[in-house]
């Protein structure tokens, strides 16, 4: 039934999207956290006087350029950082299950469809047809519902990876 309904296309075709959500998420947390560090491994290794920036520029009551406040600032930053793309990860994950289930069903109603032979015995045939309309409709259904839930979700993730792009580049 794997090759039949198409499991193992839409499992590879998820795999791929896993792989490549998790680089990008990792990617784009991993330049906006590291990129002071840099600054000031390239400040030392040039002996040139280093400035200490941190990932996020923040009003804190104490002096961040001591070199204690500094790091421990800089540890908990990128640990915010860290958990925010943690969570765009997960939800990212959530939507990819989801509409790989829905293709997979809208698949297996469109197999099921297809082995209804309407010569064998008609009444039946047409009750596997209303059944398998309804089944399709639910499906569509869900499918709206899915867009409402996430389609506010990916418009801040984009304006967001927009935002973590811009500050990496500045």
């Amino acid at each position: 039934d794997q090759h039949v309904f198409g499991t193992l296309k839409h499992l590879r075709i998820a795999n791929i999207f896993y792989r490549l959500t998790y680089l990008i998420n990792i990617l784009i947390p991993a330049n906006i956290c590291l990129m002071p560090f840099m600054k000031l491994l390239y400040g030392y290794l040039t002996s040139q006087p280093m400035e200490m920036h941190q990932i996020m520029i923040i009003y804190v009551p104490f002096d961040q350029r001591q070199p204690i406040s500094y790091s421990i600032l800089y540890i908990l930053m990128a640990w915010v950082v860290s958990i925010e793309m943690m969570i765009l990860i997960a939800t990212d994950v959530l939507f990819v299950d989801i509409m790989t289930l829905l293709c997979h069903e809208f698949q297996i109603v469109g197999q099921k469809m297809r082995e209804i032979d309407p010569l064998e015995d008609q009444e039946e045939a047409i009750r596997d047809i209303r059944k398998l309309v309804e089944i399709h409709e639910d499906l569509i259904e869900i499918a709206r519902e899915i867009e409402k839930i996430f389609s506010f979700y990916f418009l801040m993730d984009f304006l967001a990876v927009i935002m973590c792009m811009c500050v990496a580049a500045y």
